[in-house]
């Protein structure tokens, strides 16, 4: 009989993932990712990517107008100066997206109206929204 609930368990599991039509593997994130907004994006790596996400396919997010911190010391011992860049100002200028492995990414946040993140981003497009 235990035996017989575990089965109809392990069913009814596979069942609605045919039926939805796996979309928890689309979107590990259910949904709760807002494409309208701007999101960073941390990777497993530590490094950490801002722009605008989407699911691109079961296996990737393309993230689009994307920007990255860099950091740099005059000295060792000196503070940082943080500048965000677009990724198309890498050395071998890439379109500004990019496809990021789901299985890379550690957190997702929707940026705030408010952050300086987004007002970087906004003054360097040349829009005022």
């Amino acid at each position: 009989m235990l035996a017989a609930l575990v089965l109809g368990l392990l069913l009814g599991v596979v069942g609605g993932r045919l039926l939805d039509g796996g979309a928890d593997e689309v979107d590990p994130f259910g949904g709760a990712i807002d494409t309208a907004r701007y999101q960073a994006v941390i990777l497993t790596n530590d490094k950490v990517y801002f722009g605008r996400l989407s699911s691109a396919s079961s296996e990737f997010y393309r993230l689009a107008d994307a920007f990255f911190l860099r950091e740099t010391r005059d000295r060792p011992d000196a503070e940082p100066v943080r500048a965000l860049l677009p990724v198309n100002r890498e050395i071998h200028a890439p379109e500004n997206s990019m496809l990021i492995r789901k299985e890379e990414v550690v957190l997702v946040e929707n940026l705030d109206k408010d952050s300086p993140i987004l007002e970087e981003i906004r003054r360097q497009k040349g829009d005022g929204k």
